[in-house]
């Protein structure tokens, strides 16, 4: 009986689990959000002026794809801004790694079998 020839896209099932971790740990360190800077000072708002502190958090990695801006007084909205070419950069660099990391697992269990 003649062997069964493997498809091109069939991976193992250890290279498989390898990679859920490394899709979660991409999308941990993406998603966390970390305080970039904390800045003391007069804001003003709808004509009125606050004392308070603006504390800028941002998510990203390895580029920052959204800040968020919160002030201390709670009169003052916090607002987001988003940053689509970063965001697109981390997308591309989380899937090469996860593709490096399939790579190198198959290579690796095929070049034993």
């Amino acid at each position: 009986m003649p062997a069964l020839s493997r498809r091109w896209f069939q991976i193992h099932l250890s290279s498989a689990l390898m990679m859920t971790l490394v899709a979660g740990g991409t999308l941990w360190i993406n998603m966390r959000e970390y305080t970039v800077e904390t800045v003391n000072g007069v804001t003003s708002y709808n004509g009125k002026s606050y004392s308070n502190t603006l504390t800028i958090h941002a998510c990203g990695w390895p580029a920052r794809h959204r800040m968020r801006f919160t002030y201390s007084h709670p009169d003052i909205p916090a607002w987001s801004r988003w940053q689509f070419k970063e965001l697109a950069l981390n997308l591309a660099a989380h899937g090469t790694m996860l593709f490096c990391v399939a790579a190198l697992l198959e290579w690796r269990i095929r070049r034993t079998v």
